[in-house]
């Protein structure tokens, strides 16, 4: 029968005795996924919003323009 080789509490995996161990690296990886899903989604929303806020005031800006032009009777008037 093969003797098993087993730890005592003082004698750890090489890694623990530097800090390092696997539930930490697998915790960390995952911290480190979820940190930068944060930062890239709140990028995307802070994007989408700029260019919404841009985009609003030049479309009313046309949309008056097309009104007063008298386009918009024009468009109501080749749909009939």
């Amino acid at each position: 029968m093969p003797q098993e080789k087993t730890l005592s509490p003082r004698q750890t995996h090489r890694f623990q005795k530097r800090g390092f161990s696997a539930e930490k690296a697998i915790r960390f990886f995952f911290a480190s996924n979820a940190g930068l899903t944060v930062v890239i989604l709140t990028l995307i929303i802070v994007f989408l919003l700029k260019e919404g806020l841009g985009f609003f005031p030049g479309y009313r800006r046309e949309l008056e323009i097309y009104r007063v032009a008298g386009l918009e009777f024009v468009d109501i008037s080749r749909k009939i």
